[in-house]
């Protein structure tokens, strides 16, 4: 033996802070431990082959727990020399739960630190992406603004991110015969047979949507509505077909007539997805008699997708012409009417007046379903009034959105200052109450 049995102790300790993300808090005493216990490399490398070796036997056993076994497998496969340190604590910490001599409080120690490490990615990614997360989160608070929901904004924003991901790809980035793979691949809600030879970027797009609705439906599932899981995937298979054939109308520079265009572009648009992912993601509103209700196509939800549908066109058309994208309501009104494009717009703000007091009108008279359905409805009104209110906001949120977050972000800066609350217990408490393992 080439080192104590207080030293093999030690080392242990340390193998276990390193698999569970730990060792970053504990950087000057590992490295004086590890400098104290080995002394010659010789010693590692035997005892690495050694161990190795004997690891491969205990793997293919029928002796070895399942979990342990796959804990082998993966370290073999590869070291954790050579793997980034929060992959290895992202399959150590549920395998180290799994131990029946864990320590209770190392393990919780693990997990906060893991989610401390996930804020601070999710800050990164803000600035990396532009705030693309951080403005559909603020988009959604029109929706949902309430301190007691939560969990709803969190899955809409996740929502609004698989929404994004997918009009993107059919938009800007697969060619027509990528987009129609993946838009078969998501009617099966499984790969197309082709999705093998697609590039990485396609199956990327698949699987992580699939993914995420694999963890809807595990959110949902305890409170005993996963008809509200299933509901919106048929909401998300719609969404995609629109896409798809805007997709094929785009590639053929063709322009339909204007009403056929609004019957595709209406679902395009979102709004009924969204509608349906607020069900899902707010159970209390998730009753079947809603849900009745909304499947109807009432004039209330119908008003809200001609509405987000032209507001968005309108406000979009400069930046879709910049990129030969002709499938716009300005572009097919003037063909089909033979008007100019400024007589375009002035009717199709006209249109949008319109449904503006189909909206007043029918969340006054509607019966049937509860306040907080109609309530939701108002939201998403105003959510599509601040998005695109003379500006395309959400594609381009440098401006007027970012006006409004940053007015936001300094009130609440203002009421932290001013009534000593303190900023970052908020985001830890939250942490210690959930767990993403």
């Amino acid at each position: 033996m080439f080192m104590s049995s207080q030293g093999i102790e030690r080392i242990l300790m340390i193998y276990l802070l390193v698999s569970l993300g730990l060792a970053y808090h504990f950087e000057e005493e590992i490295y004086d431990t590890l400098k104290e216990s080995f002394t010659k490399i010789e010693e590692m490398m035997e005892a690495l082959s050694f161990t190795s070796s004997h690891l491969k036997s205990l793997a293919s056993g029928e002796t070895c727990p399942p979990h342990l076994s796959m804990h082998i497998k993966n370290a073999l496969y590869l070291s954790q020399q050579w793997n980034m340190e929060m992959l290895v604590a992202v399959k150590y910490i549920p395998f180290y739960q799994q131990e029946d001599d864990h320590d209770e409080m190392l393990l919780r120690f693990a997990k906060i630190s893991f989610k401390l490490l996930q804020l601070q990615y999710i800050q990164e990614l803000k600035i990396l992406t532009e705030q693309r997360i951080v403005v559909d989160h603020f988009l959604i608070q029109a929706v949902f603004s309430e301190s007691q929901v939560s969990r709803a904004r969190i899955m809409l924003t996740q929502y609004y991110t698989i929404l994004a991901i997918t009009d993107d790809t059919f938009d800007r980035y697969a060619s027509l015969p990528e987009a129609e793979i993946l838009a078969n691949s998501f009617e099966r809600w499984s790969p197309h047979h082709a999705m093998d030879k697609q590039p990485e970027f396609l199956k990327a797009v698949l699987n992580f949507i699939l993914d995420t609705y694999e963890d809807f439906e595990k959110e949902v599932r305890l409170e005993g509505k996963p008809y509200s899981v299933e509901a919106n995937i048929e909401e998300f298979k719609a969404f995609v077909k629109a896409n798809f054939e805007h997709a094929k109308w785009a590639h053929a520079a063709h322009l339909p007539s204007f009403e056929k265009y609004m019957e595709v572009a209406e679902v395009e648009i979102t709004i009924c997805a969204v509608f349906a992912a607020c069900f899902m993601s707010l159970g209390k509103m998730a009753t079947k008699e809603a849900y009745e209700w909304f499947k109807s196509r009432p004039r209330l939800v119908k008003s809200l997708c001609v509405r987000g549908r032209l507001m968005n066109d309108i406000t979009g058309l400069k930046d879709d012409m910049s990129r030969g994208q002709i499938t716009n309501a300005v572009n097919y009104y003037m063909k089909q009417y033979g008007v100019t494009k400024q007589n375009a717009l002035r009717e199709l703000h006209k249109m949008v007046a319109d449904t503006d007091n189909i909206i007043n009108e029918e969340l006054l008279t509607t019966t049937g379903v509860s306040r907080l359905v109609l309530k939701t409805a108002m939201g998403l009104a105003q959510s599509i009034t601040i998005c695109y209110y003379g500006y395309e906001g959400y594609t381009h949120p440098e401006g007027k959105i970012e006006e409004y977050m940053t007015s936001f972000c300094l009130s609440i800066r203002f009421l932290f200052n001013n009534f000593g609350i303190c900023f970052w217990v908020w985001p830890i408490f939250a942490m210690c109450s959930a767990s993403t393992f």
